[in-house]
């Protein structure tokens, strides 16, 4: 499979993002008293946090897809009212005043961010395009990357839940 460098680039972004949700260690030695009472505890809460982790990993990744369409949308549905009705470039300015009012909770608004999205659809003007290059962000190489990235980070995946992101 032929990766594009520029898709590559983003995914190790992705995956330095997903670093927040991994597990942190546990500072007291408190579980390790605890769970050796236990036969198997241990592992078994390392399996957990393990599924835990690639299900939110999982689950951002998906949102992140989502996302990046939602831009390529909204930079396109700027482009396009600029060149049918004549908005100036002021406009953006308007948008990411209205558009970070209406949803403050989320980053990525501003009036850079809105112009990367209209340039990326300008770059970019078939939406088939753009949804067939998420659609390259798939299975075996998000496990390749979180397996490289989980190494590193001595993290133990377990083969069975690595086939299920």
């Amino acid at each position: 499979m032929v990766i594009n460098t520029s898709i590559y680039s983003k995914l190790i972004n992705i995956i330095a993002i997903f670093c927040y949700y991994l597990p942190q260690k546990d500072k007291s030695d408190n579980l390790k008293t605890r769970s050796s009472d236990i036969l198997g505890y241990a592992d078994f809460l390392g399996e957990l946090k393990t599924r835990i982790s690639l299900a939110q990993m999982r689950a951002a990744l998906a949102v992140n897809k989502e996302l990046i369409l939602l831009y390529w949308q909204i930079g396109r549905d700027i482009l396009q009212r600029q060149q049918q009705q004549g908005w100036g470039a002021k406009v953006i300015n308007r948008l990411a005043t209205d558009l970070q009012q209406a949803f403050p909770e989320m980053k990525g608004f501003s009036p850079r961010n809105l112009k990367y999205m209209r340039a990326f659809a300008e770059a970019y003007p078939n939406e088939q395009i753009v949804q067939e290059v998420l659609a390259q962000i798939t299975t075996p190489m998000i496990s390749l990357l979180l397996g490289s990235f989980c190494a590193r980070a001595k993290i133990r995946l377990l083969p069975n839940i690595l086939c299920g992101i």
